[in-house]
């Protein structure tokens, strides 16, 4: 799991015994990520909980101006389909969306793109 990965490298920048800032930033830097994956793992628990299919970043894959979306990187696919929901965006910024249909992507990216549309308020946890 990639979280253990990260836990891993945690655990050798701090007990390494180099000094100076070189281990000081990488200590801090793996830190952060450690607390940004157990964030997104909570974040991703608590979307399945609330019935939640998938999760992906709010980012160049959504059509704005179709409200769409192509999976490229999900956070996490359960299988969507017509009717389900799905969050876009990160555990401190995203919306809830519901499938309302299918299309084919085309070529490049081969795969189908979920169109949708907005069914809860924006959730914004960044203060």
């Amino acid at each position: 799991m990639a979280s253990d990965k990260w836990q891993e490298m945690l655990e050798a920048v701090t007990v390494n015994d180099r000094a100076g800032p070189a281990k000081d930033f990488g200590r801090i830097w793996a830190a952060s990520v450690a607390k940004g994956k157990r964030e997104e793992a909570l974040w991703i628990e608590r979307l399945r909980a609330d019935g939640i299919k998938a999760a992906h970043p709010d980012d160049g894959w959504i059509d704005r101006d179709e409200d769409s979306v192509f999976f490229s990187y999900p956070q996490f696919n359960d299988g969507v389909r017509v009717g389900d929901r799905i969050a876009l965006g990160s555990p401190r910024k995203y919306r809830v969306v519901e499938v309302v249909g299918q299309k084919e992507a085309g070529f490049i990216p081969m795969g189908p793109r979920w169109l949708f549309r907005a069914v809860e308020q924006n959730h914004d946890t960044d203060d």
